[in-house]
């Protein structure tokens, strides 16, 4: 039980302090550019604005293990 406690910690600070905020980080860049080209390329910010999608439906399931992994540490 230790172990299993120990190991859904580590998960959380990883999921918290490296891969959301790299995701997020790259969310917005993606964002960034897909509205650079949206005045220039119409197909080009289409496609960049599919991508961003995917992203965010991936981050979404982390962000929300996160959330619950932080209120199983709080409890």
């Amino acid at each position: 039980m230790l172990g299993r406690e120990q190991e859904r910690e580590r998960l959380s600070v990883y999921f918290h302090c490296q891969l959301a905020p790299d995701l997020t980080a790259l969310a917005f860049s993606i964002e960034s550019v897909r509205a650079e080209l949206e005045a220039e390329n119409q197909d080009a910010a289409l496609r960049l604005k599919e991508v961003l999608d995917r992203l965010t439906e991936m981050i979404e399931p982390i962000r929300e293990e996160i959330l619950k992994f932080s209120a199983l540490d709080q409890n």
